[in-house]
């Protein structure tokens, strides 16, 4: 999968005016502006809705946004560790170097967005659906896509080691360049994924054959 196949965020490259106020509320929507270096740490906040945003440096760790709604926006080196998003439906949306330690989005909707140099390890992503989705340079080490489906999913060069996927379904995903080293997956899961030379070879065992060089 490439770039071009994802619907891209239009709001980095427009003025937004600045962010007003630093408290979250449940049912509230967001839309079109701007933050940097602001916190939302802990808050909690139901059926919450971001749309058209650009934030940077902003510290969401440890929210509990269950249904979360995040649209056509851009995050640059936010912190989103420990954060509970469960059910949350994100769509058009670029990160870039967050951090993403632990964050719970589970049952959730992934759709049309990037993720550039972010931290994900420990990250749960159990039972979400993507779609037209991109890792790239991400560490997801030891995250839990348990269920989940990736399908057309491209991970470009992550770090999946330990990562959870059994159950997934991997049919048309990319792993071509990550470390899967530890990558806990059943045989029928991983019909139709797109692997490398060396991952084949580290697959095969999976799907009963015998690799002889």
């Amino acid at each position: 999968m490439h770039d071009k196949t994802i619907t891209r965020p239009s709001v980095s490259q427009t003025e937004l005016p600045e962010w007003s106020g630093t408290e979250l509320h449940d049912g509230l929507c967001h839309s079109d502006c701007s933050a940097f270096r602001i916190s939302f740490s802990g808050q909690a906040a139901r059926r919450l809705k971001f749309d058209a945003v650009r934030l940077e440096n902003v510290d969401m760790h440890g929210t509990k946004l269950p249904d979360f709604g995040l649209r056509d926006s851009l995050l640059k080196q936010c912190d989103l560790a420990n954060a509970d998003w469960r059910g949350a439906q994100i769509s058009r949306v670029e990160m870039i170097e967050c951090r993403m330690v632990g964050l719970s989005l589970i049952e959730g909707k992934i759709r049309d967005c990037v993720f550039t140099g972010c931290n994900g390890s420990l990250a749960r992503f159990r039972f979400s659906s993507f779609s037209a989705v991109r890792f790239k340079e991400c560490n997801l080490k030891d995250s839990d896509f348990q269920g989940a489906n990736l399908s057309g999913v491209d991970f470009s060069r992550c770090d999946l080691r330990n990562s959870q996927m059994s159950g997934a379904k991997l049919k048309g995903a990319s792993l071509r360049g990550s470390n899967i080293e530890g990558l806990a997956v059943n045989a029928p899961d991983v019909e139709g994924a797109i692997v490398d030379p060396m991952q084949a070879a580290y697959l095969a065992p999976l799907l009963g054959l015998k690799v002889v060089w």
